[in-house]
């Protein structure tokens, strides 16, 4: 598995975040041996991130590798763009929606609504899980395009179990996947490193139960994991983020 680095943050005020790739994959060091009881093995490529925000896009877009690790989450953007199928699916682990009025360049705040305007995205191939803060411009658009939600509250109400092979149902049949991972979808006490925490987040347990089962599909071509900032909390998030790498390799 190649594990590539991009430390962006080019397009967010969340100034930090590019500090996160380096902590993160040297804290991954420290794990032989997954939860799977699998030896931990990976290659690490890194993205070229400079001021120039359209090359920055441009060399993200060419990017290889199955695994991202960011940068703020507009690298989500154009990561899913490099997708070739048109038979796409994206399924999102995040606190917020990221459905904003859009600005002039992709950023962490509005790069999901950019996909779906510029048609890269068809809203109905969409999930957003965990989402507990949603703007009412949002919330608008999400009954306008008929977006799934599943709220952190819906998760505890319906059973993760059954959620999980609801979203694994309707994903399966896609002919390329990509999963995106906001370390802000977590409990705060468990990521307090991130930018925007939110309270009554996913707990480290579930989240890890949600993406070991969906690691059984056999359609995914790329996840990220996104949103660490070191400059706000180091410890406990660096050891969450590098765990959550581990599981999925």
């Amino acid at each position: 598995m190649i594990l590539t680095k991009i430390p962006s943050s080019l397009k967010s005020i969340n100034k930090g975040c590019e500090k996160a790739p380096d902590e993160i994959v040297k804290e991954l060091k420290n794990i032989e041996v997954n939860e799977s009881l699998k030896e931990i093995k990976y290659e690490i490529s890194e993205i070229k991130v400079s001021s120039n925000l359209d090359e920055t896009s441009r060399n993200i877009e060419k990017a290889k590798g199955g695994i991202f690790i960011g940068g703020d989450h507009s690298i989500t953007y154009s990561l899913f763009k490099s997708l070739t199928s048109k038979n796409k699916g994206l399924i999102i682990f995040d606190a917020h929606v990221d459905l904003d009025n859009q600005t002039n360049n992709s950023t962490h705040e509005d790069f999901l609504r950019r996909l779906i305007d510029e048609n890269e995205l068809n809203s109905k191939n969409l999930v957003i899980i965990g989402a507990r803060t949603i703007w009412k411009n949002e919330l608008d658009y999400i009954k306008e395009k008929d977006i799934r939600i599943i709220p952190v509250k819906q998760l505890f109400e319906n059973g993760i179990e059954d959620i999980c092979d609801s979203v694994m149902e309707n994903f399966r049949s896609f002919e390329e996947l990509y999963i995106s991972i906001d370390i802000d979808v977590l409990n705060p006490s468990e990521a307090p490193g991130t930018h925007h925490p939110e309270p009554n987040g996913l707990q480290l347990n579930q989240l890890l139960y949600f993406l070991r089962r969906l690691k059984l599909l056999k359609n995914i071509k790329k996840i990220d994991l996104v949103e660490v900032n070191p400059e706000i909390e180091r410890n406990i998030t660096i050891k969450t983020a590098s765990k959550i790498i581990a599981e999925l390799l």
